[in-house]
């Protein structure tokens, strides 16, 4: 995720919510369209809104419930600690279930699929947001690299990030402009270090693969950009130890005072220092960066080149590109050597 740092100190990551937040029934498995209406579909992933935790829980139980009449020999599994069930069929084909708290970052990971309508996680899902697509038939499949997911805290404090798929588990270089008004992101599978290189220098200037997330910007208040692993949250960078003192010492404040206390230390991190970027860490192990960008709106594009004609080794490249809208339609770039890797 790239987002103003004042917006990350709004998001909670994968951090897992009261279970008494839950409002959302989310099921799917080898043999839906056999069940009664309204708990049949064609595949896929279903979710159901409930107003309430009392209303979503008899809801889990009357799906249940018609999941056992229509397969009486099925055995199901109820797991009221993580608020989910699993279902297996004598034939071996299965069904999962899942009544938990949506998190912000179980949120965020459904936007690509939301035909780019405005998603909040206190509205109706989208049923075949799952559904299969071929990415050469698909044409709308480019713009599902790049989007921009709104969140809320608790107390109702707003927040948005733009969120990059970097196709899977690996490292990230990022970098930017010595004037600070362009930001790339690359990801490479390369295994070589001279292929890297070459990553970088295709990166260094426009080419025909790279698109411009139509819709998609980011908004720059504080001088600060962090770029980081969507799961992790700014809590987890003051870390648990850090947290726990604060919060002890914090007891007798007011809630407002104590809370922008904690802001203060996670900004202690990153914004009173002269560095253009600055390490994120949570338990000791890098998860981003924080970095100078000059305030204002960033048009996103991204892309992807595989080197023709070589080998497989060789590997190909993902990238993200945040430009400051001053300078569009050019790009500046970032010289291959200021990519550092975090």
């Amino acid at each position: 995720m790239i987002t103003d740092s004042r917006d990350y100190e709004r998001w909670t990551g994968a951090m897992r919510r009261d279970r008494n937040d839950a409002r959302v029934l989310h099921y799917w498995g080898q043999f839906t369209p056999e069940l009664p209406e309204p708990y049949a579909m064609d595949g896929g992933h279903a979710y159901r809104k409930a107003v309430s935790f009392e209303e979503l829980k008899r809801d889990v139980d009357a799906l249940l419930a018609a999941v056992k009449k229509t397969f009486p020999d099925a055995t199901i599994e109820i797991d009221e600690e993580d608020a989910s069930a699993h279902v297996v069929l004598p034939d071996d084909r299965q069904m999962w279930i899942e009544f938990r708290a949506t998190t912000h970052y179980d949120a965020a990971i459904r936007v690509p699929e939301e035909d780019e309508e405005d998603f909040d996680e206190d509205e109706d899902f989208d049923e075949d947001e799952d559904e299969d697509f071929d990415e050469d038939e698909d044409e709308d499949f480019v713009d599902r690299s790049a989007w921009v997911h709104t969140y809320q805290t608790s107390r109702g404090d707003e927040g948005s990030a733009v969120f990059w798929d970097k196709q899977g588990a690996g490292w990230v270089s990022v970098g930017l402009t010595a004037e600070g008004d362009e930001l790339v992101l690359l990801r490479t599978w390369v295994d070589e270090d001279r292929f890297q290189a070459t990553a970088k220098e295709l990166v260094d200037s426009a080419t025909e693969q790279e698109h411009v997330a139509e819709g998609v910007e980011l908004n720059v208040a504080s001088e600060r950009v962090v770029v980081a692993y969507s799961p992790h949250s700014w809590l987890d960078i003051v870390g648990p130890a850090r947290l726990k003192k604060l919060v002890d010492e914090l007891g007798g404040m007011e809630p407002d005072a104590a809370r922008e206390k904690l802001y203060q230390t996670f900004r202690a991190h990153h914004e009173d220092r002269d560095d253009a970027a600055v390490d994120l860490k949570a338990d000791g192990a890098p998860i981003g960066t924080a970095v100078r960008l000059q305030p204002g709106t960033y048009r996103v594009s991204f892309g992807s080149y595989d080197p023709e004609g070589e080998t497989d080794e060789d590997g190909g490249a993902a990238f993200g590109v945040a430009s400051s809208v001053s300078d569009v339609p050019s790009c500046k770039r970032v010289g291959s050597a200021s990519l550092p890797t975090v």
